[in-house]
Parts: C-alpha cells; sequence; structure tokens
C-alpha cells in the first residue's frame, strides 16, 4: 500500500467550495478507481491558511501514477476541483 499525501492552495475565498468538491471527488469520482483505498481530509494550514492537506491511501503507486492518471476519472477531477486550486499542488507518495 502507499499513501499519498496532498498539500493544495485554494483560491481565496474557495476554500468551502473546494472542501466540498474534494470529499465529492473522493467518494464519486476517485472513489470507484481501481486500486483506491481511502481518502483522509486532515484540513487547513496554520501558517498557510489556505493550503488544504490530505492523505489517499492507493493498492499501488502504478493504480494512483499510472490507472487513475490515465482513467476519464482525472479529468472528471480537474473539471470539478480544479476551478477552486491555486496551482497544481504537491504530491507525494509513501509506503507503509
Amino acid at each position: 500500500m502507499v499513501t499519498e499525501l496532498g498539500l493544495i492552495d485554494a483560491l481565496p475565498g474557495h476554500k468551502e467550495d473546494f472542501e466540498r468538491d474534494m470529499a465529492y471527488a473522493a467518494e464519486h469520482i476517485i472513489g470507484p478507481s481501481e486500486g483506491f483505498l481511502g481518502y483522509t481530509p486532515y484540513g487547513w494550514g496554520v501558517e498557510s491558511p489556505d493550503r488544504f492537506m490530505f492523505l489517499a491511501r492507493w493498492e499501488t503507486i502504478e493504480h494512483h501514477k499510472v490507472i487513475f492518471w490515465n482513467s476519464p476519472a482525472l479529468q472528471q477531477f480537474v473539471d470539478l476541483v480544479g476551478p477552486h486550486m491555486d496551482g497544481a499542488g504537491s504530491f507525494e507518495h509513501y509506503s507503509v
């Protein structure tokens, strides 16, 4: 199993919409993806109050970076959450 640590900056005034759409995407867009094991939101930064932290769990890194990234679900995620994002975000994977 791998855990993805995601840090995404939300545009000013978009925090509530961003959080809502991330939760929807995790359940309805990413959730059905092969190898996806779960999503845990951790909330907003203290020093960077517009930065959102979450963890996503995948069976393997290939499930995320190959299967999911090459699926229509990736574009659905970008279409839903992208309008609230300030930049591309930062994502790293950890073996657990």
